[in-house]
């Protein structure tokens, strides 16, 4: 296992998740092309062997050990980014401290409509969060401030060229 650290980010590309699906569905509808990353997830803790991942899940926002951050994609494509944020025991505090909010379905709907139509109105429940949204605040929180128009409609795609752009 690569050596990972807290506050490292992790992009996967998963077929199999609906979720993931939708937005590369809308991707293609306005672009004819689909992104290579449709999840976003954060390392919050290492051990031997095990990394402890917070991501935004159907079921809420999950912190879950792993073997391996790949572990959270069987099948797909994983990458992991060291965290562009200066201070990583921020973005993690922040990270664990939305364990068991409610997952954003009304913003994935929302992002997934502004996506196919940019005038389209926005729409989210507060409280609740979506992957890319979820990790990009906890990347803030660390001091990374990237000039969203607004983070919380923030595709895991566009996270990741902000990341990568750092």
């Amino acid at each position: 296992m690569t050596d990972y650290q807290p506050g490292d980010v992790i992009f996967a590309h998963a077929n199999h998740d609906f979720i993931g699906r939708a937005i590369q569905f809308a991707e293609w509808v306005r672009w004819r092309h689909g992104s290579k990353w449709n999840h976003a997830a954060i390392i919050v803790d290492v051990a031997p062997g095990k990394v402890q991942i917070v991501q935004a899940e159907s079921e809420g926002v999950t912190c879950k050990w792993f073997d391996s951050p790949e572990d959270i994609s069987p099948n797909g494509i994983v990458e992991v980014v060291p965290c562009p944020a200066q201070d990583r025991k921020k973005a993690v505090e922040f990270a664990k401290a939305q364990v068991s909010d409610p997952y954003g379905f009304v913003t994935i709907a929302s992002i997934a409509l502004s996506i196919i139509a940019p005038w389209f109105l926005t729409v989210r429940v507060p409280g609740t969060w979506v992957c890319s949204a979820l990790v990009g605040e906890c990347l803030r929180a660390g001091g990374w401030i990237h000039d969203w128009p607004d983070v919380y409609m923030v595709s895991p795609a566009q996270l990741y060229a902000a990341v990568q752009s750092h």
